[in-house]
């Protein structure tokens, strides 16, 4: 039986290209790794790629491409993140939540009258949206997708701060009266007393224009 280093070993490019997934790390805190592994950056972070080997209704098992898988493989980072984004949207499908939509999931031991009046739903405009995948495994990846946000963005009326709650997943909502100082405070906040080092995403907040459809870092 193939180890893992084996399994990707052995893998061919068209394998590959039909298994490979993104997920999405923070550029300073993953320097070494990135030396090793093909990457696209985006801001302060980066986008890595993994070969799909087994998902599962408890997780996913999957394999970090590195540089000598592409040279072996003889496909370039281009057509890497292509196969990447067309895959993920077949196999890791993203999943936009409220956030009291997910609080009532994590509590639903509770009698159903109870959470509806704890976490009740509001205007979309005063909603907090969590975005990730069905797994919630590397998901923050679809927090960052263009049409994901843009859909968002028509939704609340308005641009998008984005705030990176982890690797796993991030939190969209309007910028409508939102600091984007007090939006970083928050993230940041979070980030060191309830976020494991190895899953902190950035301690920084995005800004999705609506009308552009880019995205960059807040001011």
């Amino acid at each position: 039986m193939f180890s893992m280093d084996e399994f990707v070993t052995y893998a061919d490019a068209d394998y590959v290209k039909d298994h490979v997934v993104a997920a999405i790390i923070n550029t300073k805190r993953n320097e070494s790794l990135l030396e090793n592994v093909p990457h696209t950056d985006m801001e302060d972070l980066s986008i890595i790629y993994k070969v799909l080997i087994k998902k599962e209704s408890d997780g996913v098992m999957t394999i970090t491409i590195r540089n000598e898988h592409m040279l072996m493989w003889n496909i370039t980072l281009e057509e890497l993140h292509e196969s990447a984004m067309k895959n993920m949207a077949e196999q890791m499908p993203v999943t936009v939540q409220t956030m009291n939509e997910v609080m009532r999931e994590m509590m639903s031991d509770l009698p159903s009258e109870m959470l509806e009046a704890a976490f009740p739903e509001d205007a979309p405009e005063n909603m907090m949206y969590v975005i990730s995948n069905e797994s919630r495994v590397n998901g923050a990846i679809n927090g960052f997708s263009k049409d994901v946000l843009s859909e968002l963005a028509e939704k609340v009326g308005s641009d998008l701060f984005i705030l990176p709650s982890s690797i796993h997943e991030v939190i969209a909502i309007s910028v409508k009266d939102k600091d984007p100082k007090d939006m970083t405070a928050m993230v940041q906040e979070v980030n060191a007393g309830q976020v494991a080092p190895e899953e902190q995403l950035s301690d920084h907040v995005y800004v999705f224009d609506a009308v552009t459809k880019e995205i960059r870092m807040a001011s």
